[in-house]
């Protein structure tokens, strides 16, 4: 059973995708600036290899989801992260990502 959570979930996942697109991270981390994220988000195991692969630096997250999150993280190389988020990044829905995550994992 799906969180009721999860919708706004994934519109957050989809947001801070385009904003990967268009800010770009990279830019961020040239300029000395760590990006972080804070919440139910950096502790979903479905967004949390392309936060990865977006080039993020922290997760912070309720305590009882960092050891799923690490077990999850551990398994993906950042080549392989990054080549899933830029994937993701040519996706029309949130639903797309999830299915592009699920067969990537």
């Amino acid at each position: 059973m799906e969180s009721k959570a999860r919708p706004r979930f994934t519109a957050e996942l989809c947001a801070l995708i385009g904003l990967s697109a268009i800010l770009g991270y990279a830019a961020a981390h040239q300029g000395g600036i760590w990006v972080g994220v804070c919440g139910e988000m950096a502790g979903d195991p479905e967004a949390a290899p392309i936060l990865l692969g977006l080039g993020l630096d922290e997760f912070s997250m309720a305590p009882g989801a960092v050891p799923r999150i690490k077990a999850i993280l551990r398994r993906w190389s950042y080549a392989d992260a990054a080549s899933l988020a830029a994937r993701a990044l040519n996706l029309d829905s949130a639903e797309e990502v999830r299915e592009l995550v699920r067969s990537w994992s």
